[in-house]
């Protein structure tokens, strides 16, 4: 982290340029490494081709149960109940 602010106080940038970019980088440390050794294998991590992506979300979601969990019901309920109360808020705006 240090290194990115220098590097971008030294191209002239703002320094939460490198803040910013820093978070893809942690991201990518958490998929590729820290999650594939909690698992205990680097077999279980995510793959780098397209379909093997896919397949990789749709087991993680699988093995974590994640559909079934109760945060997951109320983002699905909002999503489907976002398009109209957006809708309605941009016809009240026109007026």
């Amino acid at each position: 982290m240090g290194r990115e602010w220098e590097l971008s106080f030294r191209l002239g940038m703002r320094p939460w340029i490198a803040v910013a970019y820093s978070a893809p980088v942690a991201a990518a440390t958490a998929v590729f490494l820290i999650y594939p050794i909690g698992q205990g294998s680097f077999s279980d991590g995510m793959p780098l081709g397209i379909s093997g992506t896919f397949n990789f979300m749709i087991v993680f979601q699988a093995e974590h149960n994640i559909l079934m969990h109760t945060i997951s019901y109320v983002r699905r309920s909002w999503c489907i109940w976002r398009f109209p109360i957006q809708c309605y808020a941009w016809f009240l705006g026109n007026f």
